[in-house]
């Protein structure tokens, strides 16, 4: 259990890798931790991307206060370069109190990281179960659902306290007036003030990709009926020439936003979205995070029910075969037609 002495450290070591959706699910569990050390200086030790830009977990963090700093975990170098450089910086920080919270790790892994962070000095370790099945999701068999990454990130923190998943500010990004009226400056002059959806085809992973052939499929079996709407698309800037095509496709207004917009501007222009569709990724939990009803496409890259979005007015859409492309067209457009329905 965390004793008051444990809460009146100084600085505490916060210890989370992983980009957008890694950060969004980890939302409730960081103000479970703010919560028990509100006085002390929380410092996040965490990964930047590869585009050498500001990690997204960072990003993501900005303004909520669940962070006061953040330290560069050192992920392209050798391994023995990356133990003395951790140690180094944990020492000169003088951190006593971490806590680990961290994705599913096997007992081996859960070990050696226990062992490294003693050899920099770390007395107590918060989060870190040694335990072989400490980290597992746990199975629901009722349901036929793993838990959720929220879920077990914050059975991973119980000695903390509970959450009040009841509580819908648990996943809020703060999002400041500045960023909301970038939002609606873009719904006044590119969208006309129309109602619209947000789509995103990015992914990390390929075995994640739904392909070109059912995204223009499903597009043009929607496009009239929702004519109505703008469709706007959303990503990285690699992403704008795909999507300029599926966009081509759709008979009512189109705006393409790939490139154009910060993590944190996209959530804001998700907050006023009717609906978002797109596979499990970033964008998928920012929509989830500000409470947009999401039509998900998920891939067997994870078990059924551990990363799908916060909420329960989502349609998840899993496959039924071995691969995303066992999904249909008529599945997806199906889910879409029910929930701006429900929407509607």
């Amino acid at each position: 259990m965390v004793t008051t002495a444990d809460q009146e450290v100084e600085s505490l070591l916060i210890f989370r890798l992983g980009s957008v959706g890694d950060t969004v699910v980890a939302l409730p569990g960081f103000r479970l931790i703010k919560n028990a050390f509100p006085n002390a200086k929380r410092v996040v030790l965490t990964n930047k991307p590869v585009s050498h830009q500001a990690c997204a977990l960072e990003l993501i963090l900005e303004n909520t206060g669940l962070a006061d700093t953040f330290i560069d975990y050192p992920c392209h170098v050798f391994l023995l370069q990356k133990i003395f450089l951790l140690r180094k910086i944990i020492k000169q920080h003088h951190f006593t109190k971490m806590i680990y919270f961290h994705q599913s790790r096997s007992w081996f892994q859960a070990w050696r990281d226990f062992l490294f962070f003693k050899f920099c000095g770390i007395k107590k370790i918060i989060g870190l179960s040694l335990f072989q099945h400490g980290f597992q999701y746990r199975f629901d068999r009722q349901t036929n659902l793993h838990e959720s990454e929220y879920q077990r990130l914050a059975r991973q923190l119980k000695t903390l306290g509970e959450i009040d998943w009841t509580d819908k500010s648990i996943t809020d990004l703060a999002l400041t007036e500045n960023e909301l009226k970038k939002a609606r400056d873009i719904i006044k002059t590119d969208i006309h003030n129309q109602p619209f959806i947000v789509c995103s085809i990015g992914t990390k992973h390929p075995m994640k990709e739904w392909g070109e052939d059912n995204w223009q499929a499903m597009i043009q079996s929607i496009a009239k009926q929702y004519a109505n709407y703008c469709l706007v698309f959303i990503g990285v800037q690699s992403e704008y020439a795909r999507s300029e095509t599926l966009l081509s496709l759709w008979q009512g207004p189109t705006v393409n936003l790939c490139g154009k917009l910060s993590v944190r501007e996209s959530a804001a222009l998700l907050h006023y979205s009717k609906l978002f569709i797109g596979h499990d990724s970033g964008p998928m939990h920012l929509a989830a995070a500000v409470g947009t009803t999401c039509v998900a496409i998920f891939s067997r890259h994870a078990k059924p029910g551990c990363w799908y979005p916060y909420g329960t007015q989502h349609k998840i859409i899993y496959p039924p075969g071995p691969s995303i492309r066992s999904i249909t067209v008529d599945n997806v457009a199906r889910e879409i037609n029910s929930a701006l329905g429900v929407i509607a």
